[in-house]
């Protein structure tokens, strides 16, 4: 499905298709991510692969997303952290381009944030997103 997403997003008219998507999933309720574990591994790991290959699609409507950070899908908060890793990875920060330094700097606070997460697998999933950062490089300017 991502595959297909991603392919449609190559067009004009695919990129609202994206958008669409990740709006819709982004208005799903909370306590549905809880009770159906296999549909909320199966979308995080949709998202998280859409945002590795439409990364620059996805900085406007990443905003749709992080409410469920503080949601109760341990599965979609690394999913949501997953998403947010990919864009710091694959985009370079510019004032012009889809990532601004204001987008850049709102997702290492999250980041940040989940490092004292209740549950140890959000709070490794955090780290390991930093180790991917340091690995590629990428210049961190966290203000704490």
């Amino acid at each position: 499905m991502g595959i297909i997403v991603g392919v449609a997003a190559k067009s004009p008219s695919g990129i609202s298709m994206v958008t669409t998507i990740v709006r819709e999933i982004g208005s799903k309720d909370p306590a549905d991510l809880v009770m159906d574990v296999g549909g909320t591994k199966t979308l995080a790991s949709f998202l998280v692969n859409l945002s590795t290959d439409q990364s620059e699609h996805m900085v406007p409507v990443v905003n749709c997303l992080l409410p469920h950070l503080n949601g109760e899908s341990v599965t979609f908060r690394n999913g949501v952290l997953a998403v947010l890793g990919e864009m710091l990875c694959r985009l370079p920060c510019s004032e012009e381009g889809p990532m601004t330094t204001e987008a850049r700097d709102s997702m290492l606070q999250h980041l940040v944030a989940h490092l004292h997460d209740i549950h140890a697998l959000v709070r490794v999933k955090s780290l390991h997103i930093f180790q991917q950062l340091a690995d590629i490089q990428v210049t961190l300017i966290i203000k704490l």
